[in-house]
């Protein structure tokens, strides 16, 4: 079953791409914690592209470090 995450960052960084806290997206999956599905996390590097102009693909920001579920 499909469901809808919100995901945050919980931690910013001034490296590049440059990441703000606060920064949050909505994606889809059919996975309990995207964070470590690939599709997933494929999912949530295209939403930041397409809302904020970010491309997190591959300074591997979105991590369990930097990136937080609801």
């Amino acid at each position: 079953m499909m469901k809808k995450y919100t995901v945050t960052v919980q931690r910013g960084t001034n490296l590049n791409p440059r990441i703000v806290k606060g920064m949050e997206v909505e994606i889809v999956s059919n996975f309990e914690n995207p964070l470590n599905d690939k599709a997933a996390k494929q999912a949530m590097v295209n939403a930041f592209k397409n809302k904020y102009g970010v491309d997190m693909t591959e300074s591997q920001i979105i991590n369990t470090t930097r990136i937080e579920k609801v």
